[in-house]
């Protein structure tokens, strides 16, 4: 289990930091990826969550806010910033999966 509770990643580490919570035992795994292909697929992926869903991981992700400081800037309560997190999640880990060439 990941926890979303993560430290602040460091300079230039959030899109690794996101990317890596998609997980796979593929040899195609995010980590094969070079950094401006990886950026460019989870940035075309983000874009393609629903808004709820996109604002979180822009504010939490990007911006490096804090779930209570994310909360306070889209005026919804801090359980709510989690679970669009936690949701986010499973959405980009189904994105990329559909992504991935099936294995024969």
């Amino acid at each position: 289990m990941v926890s979303l509770d993560r430290s602040s990643p460091k300079e230039g580490e959030d899109v690794g930091k996101l990317l890596d919570l998609l997980t796979s035992k593929e040899p195609t795994a995010p980590a094969q990826l070079n950094t401006a292909e990886r950026a460019a697929w989870l940035h075309a992926a983000v874009d393609q969550l629903p808004q709820g869903l996109r604002d979180a991981v822009h504010l939490v992700y990007f911006q490096e806010l804090k779930y209570r400081e994310a909360a306070d800037a889209l005026d919804i309560p801090v359980g709510t910033v989690k679970s669009r997190m936690h949701a986010a999640v499973a959405k980009l880990q189904e994105i990329w999966q559909q992504s991935q060439p099936a294995s024969s």
